[in-house]
C-alpha cells in the first residue's frame, strides 16, 4: 500500500477564461472517447470513465462561470 497525497491546484480553480486552457489540456481531442469500427459504415463509442468525470466537472465549471 502506498499513500497518495492530493495537492491543491489553484490553476484548476480559476473560473476565468484564463483557466480554460488549463482544463482543455486535461482531455484528449476526442474527449476520452474511443471509436471502435464495427463495419465500413458504423463505429461505436467507448468512454473512459476518468475522462467522463473530467467532462462532468468541466460542464459544472462552465455553468458557474
Amino acid at each position: 500500500t502506498q499513500a497518495l497525497v492530493f495537492e491543491r491546484h489553484p490553476d484548476l480553480e480559476d473560473l476565468s477564461h484564463n483557466g480554460d486552457q488549463t482544463w482543455s489540456e486535461l482531455t484528449t481531442p476526442l474527449g476520452g472517447m474511443l471509436w471502435v469500427k464495427h463495419n465500413d459504415t458504423y463505429s461505436y463509442p467507448w468512454g473512459i470513465s476518468m475522462f467522463h468525470g473530467l467532462h462532468c466537472l468541466q460542464m459544472i465549471r462552465t455553468a458557474v462561470q
